[in-house]
């Protein structure tokens, strides 16, 4: 991968509907050369899909999952029953899942899911409050930023489960 590859990936995260003949003209490629490179990047596998990102429907956050030792396998697919983009970290978490609902106490019933499933032994919740502007037509999405409504209240006021008797770490 060069640095023509990660210009296209650039540009395609920030709008994938982007045309080849238009790409090409913002990075120094020719049409036919940005078609043969996303293609090569769809074979490899590095491009996985096309995809649609919509505004927030609703109410949506980032759950943050520590996990019982040896629980990994089997409570993480339950846990991606509930959620979407679940993925495995390091660190005090294990886990991490993105939970989108239409209403604050759908959010809530499926963080209570969450947190019911035998060996999680407790999460954190990041609601988004605000998210990236929409992508310049000249530029990809950069740091750009606008405020979105908070939905009607935090999901997680004083409901976040912490290991008892555990000091949270600073970096």
């Amino acid at each position: 991968m060069d640095r023509y590859d990660r210009e296209i990936l650039r540009w395609l995260r920030a709008d994938s509907r982007i045309t080849n003949a238009r790409l090409g003209a913002a990075i120094g490629l020719t049409e036919g050369a940005v078609r043969y490179r996303i293609s090569r990047l769809l074979e490899d596998g590095t491009i996985r899909q096309f995809t649609v990102r919509t505004a927030p429907l609703g109410s949506e956050g980032l759950v943050l999952v520590r996990l019982a030792p040896g629980a990994g396998p089997r409570v993480l697919g339950r846990i991606g029953t509930i959620g979407s983009d679940l993925f495995e970290t390091t660190g005090e978490f294990d886990a991490a899942v993105a939970i989108e609902r239409e209403s604050v106490e759908e959010f809530n019933r499926a963080l209570d899911e969450i947190r019911s499933i035998p060996g999680v032994e407790g999460t954190a919740t990041l609601v988004r409050l605000s998210g990236p502007a929409a992508a310049s037509a000249d530029r990809p999405a950069g740091s750009a930023r606008r405020k979105s409504p908070a939905p009607g209240g935090s999901p997680t006021s004083a409901r976040t489960a912490r290991r008892p008797g555990r000091t949270p770490r600073r970096a």
